[in-house]
Parts: C-alpha cells; sequence; structure tokens
C-alpha cells in the first residue's frame, strides 16, 4: 500500500465535534491512525489517505456504528471541501454541479480518477481507485459516495433520491439512513462506484446559485488546478495514456482528453505549451504506438485500423503514416 496517495485534511472538518457528541474522545483514536491533532487545525494540511481511511475505521468501532462514513457525511459542514464546494453549490443546474465537480475533485486531492458519463437516460458521475490504496478500507468510500449524494439533494430537491447507486464495498448493515440517503437501488461489490442521476433531475436548475460569484469562484479554481497538475514528465504521459485509453471507443479529442483529466481544454493547453508540448503532437505519437501495435495483429483491414486511430477515413491515415 502506498503512503504516497494524500487528501487535505479538510476531509476531516467537523470529526472531532461529531465524536464528541457521542462521549467519544479523539487523540486516542488519531494516536492509532497516526495523526497528529495539529494536523487538523490547518484545512490546507495534507494527510496521507490511508492514515485517514484507518481513523474512520476506528470511528466505526468506537462507535459502534457500521455505517460511520455515512453518518459523518450527514454532518459534515456544507462549506467542508472548501472551494470545490461552493463551486459546486453555485452551478447553474444539478448537471452543471456534476461536471464542475468532476473538473475541480482535484483540488481536495483524492487517490480516484473521476469522470462525468453521458447517457440517454440521464448521467453518471463515476470513479475508481488509480493509486495503490487498500480496498480493505469500507467507511472512506461510503463517506465520500454519501457526501456526493446529500450535496447533489442539495441542489436537486430535498426527497431526491438516486436513480442508482454503485459501490465497491460490500454490503452494508442496513438501516433507515442507508435507504434514506442511498436509495433503494445498489449495487454493491461493483467494478467502480457510481451515481447514477436521471434526466429531469439534470435539468434542475439551482435557485441558490449567485453566477457572478461562480465566475469569480471559477478563476481561483483554475489557478488553484495549476498548482496541482502533474510535473512534466508526469503530464506527457498522462495525455498520451488518455489519449491511447479513448482511442478505439469513442471520438478522440482535446475535450475529450481534458475531460478524462478533469480540467478544461484551454487549461490543458496552456499547461502543454508551457512545457513546449502541443496536444496535436502526443495525438500523433499515441496514434503511432497504436499502429504499430495494430499493424502486428494478423486480423483487421487497413481502413478499420485508420477508424481505430480515430481517423475519418483511410487516406487520412496514409498521409499521417507518410508524415
Amino acid at each position: 500500500m502506498s503512503h504516497q496517495s494524500q487528501v487535505r485534511a479538510n476531509t476531516l472538518r467537523g470529526f472531532g465535534q461529531f465524536m464528541a457528541k457521542r462521549g467519544i474522545a479523539t487523540d486516542p483514536l488519531l494516536q492509532e491512525a497516526g495523526i497528529a491533532a495539529d494536523d487538523l487545525t490547518d484545512d490546507g494540511t495534507d494527510l496521507p489517505f490511508n492514515h485517514v481511511a484507518q481513523l474512520m475505521e476506528a470511528a466505526s468501532r468506537a462507535c459502534g456504528d457500521p455505517n460511520f462514513g455515512l453518518s459523518f457525511a450527514k454532518e459534515y459542514p456544507v462549506g467542508g471541501m472548501g472551494l470545490l464546494a461552493f463551486l459546486v453549490l453555485n452551478s447553474r443546474t444539478v448537471e452543471d454541479a456534476m461536471r464542475t465537480f468532476v473538473r475541480f475533485v482535484p483540488l481536495i486531492k483524492t487517490p480516484f480518477k473521476y469522470s462525468f458519463v453521458d447517457g440517454f437516460e440521464g448521467a453518471s458521475i463515476c470513479w475508481r481507485l488509480v493509486d495503490e490504496v487498500s480496498h480493505g478500507y469500507k467507511q472512506i468510500y461510503l463517506f465520500g459516495a454519501s457526501l456526493l449524494i446529500l450535496r447533489l439533494r442539495q441542489l436537486a430537491h430535498p426527497n431526491w433520491i438516486p436513480k442508482l447507486v454503485e459501490l465497491q464495498v460490500s454490503p452494508l448493515h442496513p438501516t433507515a439512513d442507508v435507504q434514506n440517503i442511498l436509495g433503494p437501488n445498489v449495487v454493491y461489490n461493483a467494478p467502480h462506484y457510481a451515481v447514477h442521476v436521471d434526466q429531469a433531475t439534470l435539468r434542475r436548475e439551482v435557485p441558490q446559485a449567485t453566477p457572478e460569484l461562480r465566475t469569480l469562484l471559477e478563476r481561483y479554481g483554475e489557478r488553484d488546478l495549476a498548482g496541482v497538475f502533474p510535473t512534466e514528465e508526469k503530464l506527457i504521459a498522462t495525455v498520451r495514456s488518455t489519449i491511447l485509453e479513448i482511442m478505439g471507443h469513442r471520438r478522440i479529442s482535446l475535450e475529450a482528453v481534458a475531460r478524462d483529466m478533469n480540467c478544461s481544454a484551454r487549461a490543458l493547453q496552456s499547461r502543454l505549451a508551457a512545457i513546449g508540448a502541443s496536444y496535436e503532437e502526443l495525438l500523433n505519437e499515441a496514434r503511432k504506438i497504436r499502429a504499430e501495435q495494430l499493424l502486428k495483429q494478423p486480423r483487421g483491414t487497413m481502413t478499420d485500423i485508420a477508424l481505430q486511430l480515430g481517423f475519418s477515413e483511410l487516406s487520412a491515415f496514409t498521409r499521417a503514416a507518410q508524415r
């Protein structure tokens, strides 16, 4: 298990008060998880993800609450996630809020890769672990899923429930809160985490949103994203691998790559330009890598290969190959 994955200390905003209401001292739990009490006084401090996960597991045992992550999410402060929270709450519609969350979630640091998936009957936020952290934890994953659902409910309607929830964890202890927050349609031991939202909810406007404030917050968000973006070599490798991941499955574009990397197309272009690279160069490199792989396979026509590489026709592939 890697100790490199980190989360912001504000993930534990209100943890002490939550435990105090239940008559449980936090110091022994923090010590058990390897977290210093002073680390919780600064929301900007980075904490090892696995230490925070261990703390929530210890808190679950101390409280005798098998669904501690859900219970903590219910009482988590509205603005606990800082800038990310206020960007989401000031989105124009529920769909805009979901897209905003996926775009700016790197601000809180997380070992998950999030994506917004559009569909005919609605849309979903899906996420999966990308770092070497344990799947054995339960409470921190339940906390994240429950908090996302509760914030969407805050924007949509007090009685809204997701169309479907997918969790990679084992079935939860059945309680009224599980039913009220996650809803009746929950898939456990799923291949990923996901919250599915119906089409009508996506279109709901957020009445409390302030467009002028949103514009200002977005400016700060883009600035802060630049500070957590990958280093030069990692950025190039990430763009290239994202292109290869998209290739053959859906249309390749700068916008699609940026969306999968949780940033805007303009921001990605700017960051590539700052290190002397470009999306077009990396796209061509990725196509060359994939073309060499496909040409070694005995099956498939040249037209099939051209389409898998994202070319609209064989002649475009031929010209690129000649270059």
